[in-house]
């Protein structure tokens, strides 16, 4: 028999932020499984653009957890991060001898999981 443990989560998502997921990617990957506080304070001195969006996306999943779920937010940590493709601009770019090249133009979609140790 398989122990099913029931995690409770708190949530927060960012639909169709102007930047492409490998972008985010870096950013998410450096606070993943890190203490919800200590992951804010690392996100404040973050010189990336994302960083800002990030660390406000985390507070806002913090302020979930405490008033929807009950949760103590000293024991919350960053369980995982879900980072998708939202939507793609296609833009062209002229080029020599009437020729135009394709610029794409990257949206995506960010949801963050906070979890209990």
């Amino acid at each position: 028999m398989a122990k099913t443990d029931k995690k409770t989560y708190s949530t927060a998502y960012l639909q169709s932020v102007k930047t492409s997921p490998l972008k985010v990617t870096r950013v998410t990957g450096a606070v993943t499984g890190m203490k919800a506080s200590d992951a804010v304070r690392h996100l404040s001195f973050c010189n990336l653009k994302m960083g800002s969006y990030i660390k406000s996306l985390i507070l806002s999943a913090l302020s979930n957890a405490e008033n929807n779920h009950n949760m103590d937010i000293d024991d919350l940590y960053v369980e995982k991060f879900d980072v998708g493709k939202a939507f793609t601009l296609k833009r062209m770019s002229a080029r020599a001898r009437g020729r135009s090249n394709r610029i794409l133009k990257r949206f995506t979609n960010i949801r963050v999981y906070l979890a209990e140790k």
